[in-house]
């Protein structure tokens, strides 16, 4: 969702606040990658973050995968960065139930109207092992390793 966007200036609860503690809280511009303010942080200042602890957000983001079917006949969708949907205070945000929970309910969602879609959730890191964490069978699977040029595509 881009901040000119309707959804943005109609529902801006939806997202994370830009501005926190009086700083732009832009990853890696004003607010880091990892820490305190990384769950907060939007990656660029024109792309607000989807703040997934709200419920009328995560169902939105269902509706609007089911829409972009119905409209589009697209063949499915990446999600990017997986790891870090939800986060939670004293955690790095990684393997929580929250997410494992979302990437059920959509891929749920998706295959009672669209059975056969890909859903491909995308997690950095060298290890498969990683991918098992997300996917758990439920989602298609994109690594994404450390070393330049090798991707893998993992289906359940």
């Amino acid at each position: 969702v881009h901040s000119s966007s309707p959804v943005f200036a109609q529902h801006s609860d939806w997202f994370w606040p830009l501005d926190v503690g009086g700083k732009k809280c832009v990853c890696g511009e004003g607010c880091g990658w990892e820490g305190p303010d990384a769950k907060r942080c939007w990656f660029r200042d024109y792309l607000p973050d989807f703040d997934f602890t709200n419920a009328a957000a995560r169902k939105f983001s269902v509706d609007n995968a089911i829409q972009w079917i119905k409209d589009t006949g697209v063949d499915g969708f990446r999600l990017d960065a997986v790891p870090y949907l939800f986060e939670r205070d004293g955690t790095n945000g990684e393997n929580l139930a929250e997410t494992h929970r979302y990437l059920q309910q959509v891929r749920s969602v998706v295959d009672q109207e669209f059975p056969g879609k890909i859903l491909l959730a995308e997690v950095r890191g060298d290890h498969i092992t990683e991918l098992t964490i997300y996917c758990s069978g439920d989602w298609d699977a994109e690594l994404r390793s450390r070393h330049a040029g090798e991707t893998q595509l993992i289906r359940p």
